[in-house]
């Protein structure tokens, strides 16, 4: 009864040591690799993984040929190493690649779409700005040609004081100049008449 309670011992803490040590892998993408009941091709075939499936690895034989695998559908047994690895198959890399490329395509296109909107925007905006550049052109103009009509009518106003003021003083000296000719009336110093 002990060497029965100890081979129980023995076989659980073995069961939870392979278990403890189980790390996920995948087979390799050949066809399908054949599953043995023993760590080496002499023991009898249980079946085959498909390549890329996932599977559990449990344990190396002790050359390091063979893996102890259980597969997706429950099955233990042992592969070739060679097809057993714990890097993502190709197709779980063909699959997280695939949603990769839908996310950045959909990606892309809402970047498309705003691409799409800056550029109507920047359109609308080149637009406005050579309306306004032709609004100014033109305020510039109108601009230049009401100076240019001030300083003419300055002159012109200049002119016209000029004119005045000469003709002020051509009237005030010719009223000097007829104020003396008139004749005054002489007064009679002594005369009393």
């Amino acid at each position: 009864m002990l060497k029965f309670l100890l081979v129980l011992v023995l076989a659980t803490v073995t069961l939870f040591c392979n278990t403890a040590t189980a790390a996920t892998g995948y087979i390799s993408d050949n066809v399908y690799v054949y599953m043995h009941t023993g760590p080496s091709a002499k023991f009898r075939i249980l079946g085959s993984v498909i390549a890329g499936s996932k599977i559990e690895i449990i344990e190396k034989s002790a050359d390091g040929a063979y893996t102890k695998i259980t597969d997706e559908k429950g099955r233990s047994g042992w592969v070739q190493s060679e097809f057993a690895s714990t890097e993502l198959s190709i197709k779980e890399r063909f699959e997280a690649l695939q949603s990769k490329y839908q996310a950045l395509t959909s990606d892309n296109e809402q970047l498309t779409l705003q691409s799409s909107q800056v550029n109507q925007n920047n359109s609308q905006l080149e637009q406005r700005i050579t309306t306004l550049s032709s609004e100014l052109a033109a305020a510039k103009r109108e601009k230049t040609e009401i100076e240019a009509k001030l300083v003419g009518e300055d002159a012109e106003i200049q002119i016209k004081w000029l004119l005045n003021g000469g003709i002020l003083v051509i009237v005030s000296l010719l009223i000097g100049v007829l104020i003396t000719f008139i004749p005054s009336k002489k007064k009679n110093k002594g005369n009393w008449a």
